[in-house]
């Protein structure tokens, strides 16, 4: 998928459709079992950040200028000049190559000092031993409307495909532990533990 050209630059294409929400939770478990805190990490949830103050605000439009302006504070700010510059920063550049049947064909090209520049991911990924196809993965799901499924689960920081709009937990039992966690989930936990002594005095 890859191609060397005589200025140095890698290309590559994308064929096909992917779901390419699922392929990053994938991949961001991968990198999240292996301790990572990459560059990818941060670029999806800096985008993931501000898609969730643009659908709290039900898209409107000009959501970035109003960001830029100082609505949504400094946070915001950085977010989305972290998300914005980041694919200017690696010289990422679309290019419209061809037209087909199903419309124009897609490439990127990345300038070979950048080789190495992103972690390395095991050879069962889209290009193997290459990680150039990450970022443009993040790009795919961010412009087809695919990233907002993404959720980092609030309690054990495992990336999952959301269900519902408002779910933060991966797992039923994510969310009970959560909530234990809480000060009512502690209360109601010592309540319960309290009734269940008193039907049962022989329990330890």
């Amino acid at each position: 998928m890859f191609i060397e050209t005589k200025r140095g630059l890698r290309i590559t294409g994308f064929v096909g459709y992917l779901d390419w929400a699922e392929v990053l939770v994938e991949k961001l478990n991968k990198l999240r079992e292996q301790g990572s805190n990459s560059e990818i990490v941060t670029l999806v949830r800096n985008l993931i950040y501000i898609d969730t103050l643009a659908r709290r605000c039900r898209y409107p439009e000009e959501i970035s200028f109003r960001i830029y302006e100082g609505e949504f504070g400094q946070d915001a700010i950085k977010a989305l000049k972290y998300a914005q510059q980041f694919f200017v920063k690696h010289n990422y550049s679309l290019v419209l190559e061809e037209s087909g049947a199903q419309g124009w064909l897609e490439r990127y090209t990345v300038p070979a000092e950048y080789h190495g520049s992103l972690p390395k991911v095991h050879k069962d990924t889209i290009v193997s031993g290459d990680a150039y196809w990450l970022p443009l993965a993040v790009w795919k799901a961010a412009v087809g409307g695919q990233l907002s499924r993404i959720r980092e689960c609030r309690h054990c920081q495992k990336w999952f495909l959301s269900k519902r709009i408002r779910q933060n937990y991966c797992s039923a039992g994510c969310r009970q532990q959560a909530f234990r966690a809480t000060p009512t989930g502690k209360r109601k936990r010592a309540a319960y533990m309290r009734a269940y002594r008193l039907k049962n005095p022989n329990a330890r």
